[in-house]
């Protein structure tokens, strides 16, 4: 599962949406089994799977590998209880990655009334409260920081317990809201005129702007995840990085029940 490969590192096709590579994720979980089998590495899963696309792998025929894990995005505002639901019935781990949240709207998701009301009835901080929350439903934390003390603080999450009460009232802030976006056109913007259609590798394929606003095509990153702007403070906390100029389309955020 991936892009198609060609000069751009993120493909348009006319209707602004994202060109994948032809390669069927089965084949490539067969290669990944060939490197347990080689004694590689210990262990394989998959990141970003909905439900369907986990149990084509559980389900495929002749299996030699099951998938130890999901990487996720989760937390309060994205609590996914279905595909984890899903994915520990089938004795797959779930790892919540962005675990801390980030910003929505110029809202910090440690700066909601909830979360800072349950951190001082415990003498925690929102972080802590929030890799807490994840503990608690046998969800594995990749919390991310390169402060020292706040690495410590971090791990600090074992000498209290949130009560069902708290857990409640974090599961009832879900919006199914993604914070980690995937770079695309957002086709509804006001776009400029369309760019012509460049010849690339024998087929053609749209070069879209992707600054929704305006600019022209030299104006344009050729890989937003490599232009990269200024960390905020709060970014920096949840390890996030402010875009420039990109626009950025949220994916969407509800997972059909398993």
């Amino acid at each position: 599962m991936g892009f198609k490969p060609g000069e751009i590192d993120v493909p348009f096709d006319r209707s602004g949406m994202v060109i994948p590579s032809n390669t069927n994720f089965l084949d490539t979980w067969e290669a990944m089994e060939d490197l347990v089998t080689a004694g590689l590495v210990k262990a394989i899963g998959v990141s970003n799977f909905n439900h369907e696309q986990l149990e084509r792998i559980l389900t495929k025929p002749n299996l030699r590998v099951r998938p130890l894990t999901n990487q996720i995005e989760c937390h309060p505002y994205l609590t996914q209880r279905n595909l984890i639901s899903f994915c520990q019935s089938r004795d797959v781990s779930v790892i919540a990655y962005q675990p801390l949240g980030g910003s929505s709207g110029g809202v910090d998701l440690m700066d909601n009334p909830v979360i800072q009301t349950i951190a001082r009835k415990h003498h925690k901080s929102p972080a802590q409260i929030l890799i807490r929350f994840q503990i608690q439903r046998n969800v594995i934390v990749v919390p991310k920081s390169v402060n020292p003390k706040r690495i410590l603080e971090n791990i600090q999450v074992f000498d209290f317990e949130l009560t069902e009460q708290d857990m409640n009232d974090l599961l009832r802030l879900n919006r199914n809201l993604r914070l980690t976006m995937f770079p695309t056109v957002l086709s509804w913007l006001p776009l400029p005129a369309p760019l012509p259609p460049r010849q690339i590798q024998g087929s053609e394929e749209l070069v879209r702007p992707r600054t929704g606003l305006g600019g022209t095509e030299a104006e344009l990153p050729r890989n937003p995840q490599k232009q990269r702007g200024p960390r905020s403070k709060e970014a920096s906390r949840a390890g996030l990085r402010k875009s420039t100029g990109t626009v950025w389309q949220v994916l969407p955020g509800t997972e059909r029940p398993a």
